[in-house]
């Protein structure tokens, strides 16, 4: 009989504990004995609106909404519920939110502080409308005057092969690769960002394909080999690039490799250095000569690395067979996948992305983002 009260309703809790880095308007309600004596099946987050409207101000400390859910809620998760409330009452939509972790990268990025988290969130929602990055995946299968304008930007960016995804490491992590002596366009920062934009929204769809939907950082090899200050773009173009990356796609950068810089970089780097955070700093590894494969090693299959890292991978890239592609798929992974066999490619990926939605569906009842 308790078991079932306790599923279907709500029970009054003691004790306050605030979040340090919520606003004082906001308390975390639960109380240890409590929720130890319901198993962990409820956690009780704080009301933050009196709706999820626009426009309408939230009740004062104090009040409380229970929420029933798998004794997995944690605190992290609690209040990623809460941000996205916050999000819908000022007018946010929920479809506006990428994917299921965007919230929690963005918490993880501000390292727990709520009410940054929710400012953050707020400048990335606002950013991608204005650049219109959810358009990117579908720019070379639509037709409108919008996609052609974009779709003729990228193909020109694309064309020397500069920018690209291509590979996975072990995990199914999609890598982005680099090539800053194949610039062709080094001081128009607009026509670099839209084409970088395109490339990490395609990486990004790529590792949750192919993890389907477990994982959602990717990775980056950037090889110096050719490069020289002709190459090098204005530390405008550098701060516009560092920034869509940081700001608007926090934690999602898993690793990234400097391959072979010249010793004409470390000026470079040392300029850029300033503007990057500390913790992206460490996900950063600066090798070259014998230790290039010697590193990459560590998280990927050397069979399957690009020739120009030493890998066993000879095919030249192909900017035509790369842009008419899948979105959700790397340079190269169409035609041979599973080994490689050969398979009717739409089939294989229309069943497999099938299945990651039949697998994200059941993985709902056990995370709340």
């Amino acid at each position: 009989m308790f078991d079932a009260l306790r599923s279907s309703c709500c029970c009054c809790v003691s004790g306050r504990k605030k979040i340090k880095t919520l606003s004082d308007e906001y308390e975390y309600h639960f109380d240890d004995d409590d929720v130890t004596q319901l198993s962990g099946d409820f956690f009780y987050a704080p009301l933050l609106g009196a709706a999820d409207e626009p426009g309408k101000t939230p009740e004062r400390a104090g009040s409380t909404v229970s929420i029933q859910h798998h004794a997995s809620m944690d605190k992290e998760q609690v209040q990623c519920v809460n941000i996205e409330r916050v999000l819908v009452r000022d007018g946010y939509s929920r479809e506006q939110i990428t994917d299921p972790l965007m919230i929690r990268r963005h918490l993880r990025g501000c390292k727990g502080d709520v009410a940054k988290a929710i400012e953050t969130l707020k400048k990335t929602l606002e950013w991608r409308k204005e650049n219109n990055v959810d358009i990117y995946s579908q720019i070379f299968a639509s037709d409108t005057s919008e996609s052609e304008e974009i779709r003729s930007i990228i193909s020109f960016e694309n064309c020397t092969g500069k920018t690209y995804v291509r590979g996975y490491d072990m995990v199914g992590r999609a890598t982005v690769w680099f090539f800053p002596a194949k610039e062709n366009s080094p001081n128009n920062g607009s026509q670099n960002l839209m084409h970088l934009l395109y490339n990490l929204e395609r990486a990004v769809a790529c590792t949750r394909q192919r993890t389907l939907g477990t994982d959602d950082q990717i990775n980056f090899v950037i090889v110096f080999d050719g490069y020289n200050m002709n190459n090098a773009p204005n530390m405008t173009v550098t701060r516009e690039t560092l920034s869509a990356i940081q700001d608007h796609y926090p934690e999602r950068l898993h690793r990234a490799y400097l391959v072979n810089p010249p010793t004409v970089f470390s000026v470079l780097w040392n300029l850029a250095k300033p503007f990057i955070d500390s913790l992206t700093k460490k996900k950063i590894s600066i090798v070259s000569g014998k230790n290039v494969i010697k590193k990459l090693s560590e998280q990927y299959d050397v069979r399957y690395l690009e020739k120009s890292v030493g890998g066993g991978d000879a095919r030249e890239f192909d900017s035509n067979q790369y842009l008419t592609a899948p979105f959700y798929t790397a340079f190269g992974e169409m035609g041979r996948v599973n080994g490689g066999q050969v398979l009717d490619d739409d089939m294989f990926f229309d069943s497999l992305s099938r299945h990651s939605a039949s697998i994200r569906s059941l993985g709902s009842s056990h995370i709340v983002l």
